[in-house]
C-alpha cells in the first residue's frame, strides 16, 4: 500500500478489478481496436453504476438495474454490456474473489435492431450530384461505386488500382485507435472491380490533385 499497487483480494473495488482483468485476460487475447472498444464499453455503462463497489458486494439486483438503463436502446449494445459483466465476474469467481457470479441470471430488456437497406434512386442521384462539388467527392464514390468502407477508401494507395484491369485491391484499412492495419477478417481483403464512368474520375482526380508518381502515395490526403 506504501508503494502504491493495488492489492487483489476479496475487498477490492469493481473497478480495480476491472482494470485488472483487461490487463490479464484480454490484453493479450484480443486486438487493439477490440480491447478499446471494450474499455469504452465498461467506462461509460459498467462503472459508473458499479466501480465503486467492493467486487463481493455486488448483487445481480445491481446488474439488472445497470442493464435495465440501457432498455430502448441498441440490442448490440445491451447484449456486449451483459456479456462483458458476465466475463468480468466469471474470472472473479474462478480466482475466488466471489462466490457467485451476479450476472448469471439476468433478464435483458427489449433492444432495438438496427437494419441496413440499399439506397433508393433518388438518393443515388442526389449523393452523385453532391459528390461532384465536395471535397470528398472521390472518397463518397468509392463507397457507392466499389463499396469500400471509410477506413479502406483513406488506406488506399495509387498501387492498389490497376487502370487497366479496371480494378482496385482493398488489403488495409485505418484502425480505430489508430494507423493503419489490415482488415478485421480475410474476407475483407479482396479485388474489386472499378465502374467505367468511375475510372476516367479516378484519371482525372489523379491529375489534378499532382500525382508524383509514387505508388505508395495515399488517393486521399486532403482532410475533410
Amino acid at each position: 500500500l506504501e508503494e502504491g499497487k493495488k492489492t487483489i483480494s476479496k475487498n477490492v473495488l469493481t473497478k480495480d478489478w476491472i482494470s485488472e482483468w483487461l490487463e490479464t485476460y484480454k490484453m493479450p487475447t484480443v486486438s487493439a481496436e477490440t480491447y478499446q472498444s471494450y474499455t469504452n464499453v465498461i467506462k461509460n455503462h459498467i462503472l459508473p453504476d458499479i466501480g465503486n463497489l467492493q467486487l463481493k458486494d455486488v448483487k445481480p439486483l445491481h446488474v439488472q438495474k445497470m442493464i435495465n438503463k440501457l432498455s430502448g436502446g441498441s440490442k448490440k449494445m445491451i447484449d456486449r454490456v451483459s456479456e462483458l459483466t458476465w466475463g468480468i465476474f466469471d474470472a472473479a469467481k474462478a480466482n475466488e474473489l466471489v462466490l457467485d457470479n451476479p450476472a448469471d441470471r439476468i433478464n435483458k430488456p427489449k433492444g432495438t435492431k438496427t437494419g441496413r437497406r440499399a439506397i433508393t434512386d433518388m438518393e443515388r442521384e442526389y449523393t452523385l450530384k453532391l459528390a461532384e462539388t465536395h471535397p470528398a467527392g472521390i472518397l463518397i464514390k468509392l463507397s457507392l461505386y466499389c463499396g469500400l468502407r471509410p477506413g479502406e477508401s483513406c488506406a488506399l494507395q495509387w498501387r492498389h488500382i490497376d487502370f487497366k484491369s479496371c480494378t482496385l485491391t482493398v488489403e488495409s484499412t485505418i484502425k480505430r485507435c489508430g494507423g493503419v492495419g489490415k482488415p478485421k477478417s480475410e474476407a475483407g481483403e479482396r479485388k474489386v472491380p472499378i465502374p467505367d464512368v468511375f475510372i476516367k474520375d479516378l484519371k482525372e482526380y489523379k491529375i489534378s490533385y499532382g500525382y508524383t508518381s509514387d505508388p505508395f502515395d495515399y488517393v486521399l490526403r486532403n482532410t475533410y
